[in-house]
Formats: C-alpha cells, sequence, structure tokens
C-alpha cells in the first residue's frame, strides 16, 4: 500500500536528503560525535535562519515526492508564499531546527507529511544525526525506527518533564512568555527547549516528553504529528488556530 511505498523508498530518501547534503558540505568530529555546519547562512528575520542545506533538502524531497504522488501539491517552507493548503498535497519542513544546525547541534529534523482530501493521512520525522526516523499513518498507530511507540502515560504535572518552544519575535513578548511558562516551571519536573517543535513533538508522541506546549507554530511545524496514534485512551491534542 501507499505506506509501505513510502516507508520502503522514502525513509532512506529522507536520510539522504538531510545527512547527504551534510557531509558534502564536511564534518566535525568532537568526542567521536559527528556534527555538521552549513557554509552558506542567511537572515529571513532577525533569528530566523536559513542555510544552503534547507533549499537543497526542500528541492529533493519536492523532486522525489511528486514521483510518488503527482497528484499532489506542496506547501513547503523555504518556497510557500503563503500557508494555503491544497486538499492534497506534500507539507514540508525540509530543516526543522535550522538554528541548531548552524551551530552544529544534531537537534535537527526534516519532517514531511501528506494531506489527501483534505486530512493528514501519513507522518514522517526523521533526525538523521541522531539516528531516528518517526513514522505515523493515521488509524495505524506510529513508530521509532520500525518499533511501535506510544505516548507517556504521566498524568499529574508534577511528574512530567515538559517541553516548550519560543517564537522568533521573541524579543518582544519576553514577559508574556516567561509568565505563560512560569506555572508549568513551579509545576512539573522540567522544562525543556529543543529548537524543533517537529522533534519536540516526536519525542511526546513516543513519551520522552510528557507534555509539549508552544505557539505562532506553521503547518509544517506540526502536520507530520497530526496522525500520530497514541495508545488508546491517551490524549495527544494539537491546537491550531486553522486546521491542517
Amino acid at each position: 500500500n501507499f505506506f509501505r511505498i513510502v516507508q520502503h523508498h522514502d525513509r532512506t530518501a529522507f536520510t539522504i536528503g538531510l545527512a547527504g547534503p551534510c557531509r558534502r558540505r564536511g564534518k566535525r568530529r568532537h568526542h567521536q560525535r559527528q556534527s555538521c555546519h552549513p557554509h552558506t547562512i542567511r537572515h529571513k528575520g532577525r533569528i530566523d535562519l536559513v542555510t544552503e542545506t534547507d533549499i537543497a533538502v526542500e528541492a529533493f524531497l519536492k523532486e522525489r515526492l511528486a514521483t510518488l504522488a503527482p497528484q499532489a501539491g506542496f506547501l513547503a517552507e523555504e518556497s510557500a508564499e503563503d500557508l494555503s493548503l491544497p486538499d492534497t498535497c506534500w507539507i514540508i519542513d525540509p530543516v526543522d531546527g535550522t538554528t541548531n544546525f548552524a551551530h552544529g547541534l544534531p537537534l535537527t529534523v526534516t519532517s514531511v507529511a501528506y494531506r489527501l482530501n483534505g486530512e493528514i493521512v501519513l507522518g514522517i520525522v526523521n533526525a538523521p544525526l541522531l539516528h531516528e526516523c518517526f513514522i505515523a499513518e493515521k488509524g495505524k498507530g506510529a513508530w521509532r525506527n520500525g518499533e511501535r511507540i506510544s505516548v507517556s502515560s504521566v498524568t499529574a504535572c508534577e511528574n512530567a518533564l515538559i517541553a516548550t518552544g519560543f517564537p522568533y519575535e521573541i524579543a518582544s513578548r519576553v514577559d508574556e512568555i516567561l509568565e505563560r511558562m512560569r506555572p508549568v516551571l513551579s509545576s512539573c519536573q522540567g522544562v525543556r527547549r529543543c529548537g524543533a517543535a517537529a522533534l519536540d513533538l516526536a519525542w511526546t508522541a513516543c513519551g520522552r516528553f510528557d507534555a509539549f506546549y508552544e505557539d505562532e507554530l506553521k503547518p509544517w511545524d506540526m502536520a507530520a504529528a497530526r496522525c500520530s496514534s497514541p495508545r488508546p485512551g491517551a490524549a495527544f491534542p494539537i491546537w491550531t488556530a486553522r486546521p491542517l
């Protein structure tokens, strides 16, 4: 079926998509761990970065995915003119965690979702520098490196490890963000900020984080998590101002 086609062919493609250009642009080894630094970095905003790898990976994926579903459109971060979603389309974040990537931090992923007739039916979050690939199919479940995953069973905030993220316009919203974080910090076991929303959501889906919150997310940040199927009875909500 379609899921097997994507799982068989494009899990490798997604790994090549991010890791391949990274290898071609050089590696740095530190304590036996590899990371890579892009040569070309430009600013879309004060702290909103884009690298040559973002552009190359997006072009690679659009070319490859067009052969799998020729009828599908695209909503991809680096080429999107607006946030309009075709009923059938691929939603792509070629490098989520670009700032991490630019600094050699391996918390960076490629996120791809497939929207069919108005519904997200397939999501893939690949973290090649961490050797992890998360795949979810609507109504069938979610997997990490081929093993089924489920969300945390923690229900009490005092037992929870909670992830969050900050918007690019944080400088003008510091007081608001800190005020929102204050009750979380004072009541949970800890708060983590990875700097890649798709990774936060994947790690929430597999139970590493017990909860995640962030505002101002774009469709490509969270679309792949839409079809994550938590264990029966669990809640894995995503709040968004517009339907995906």
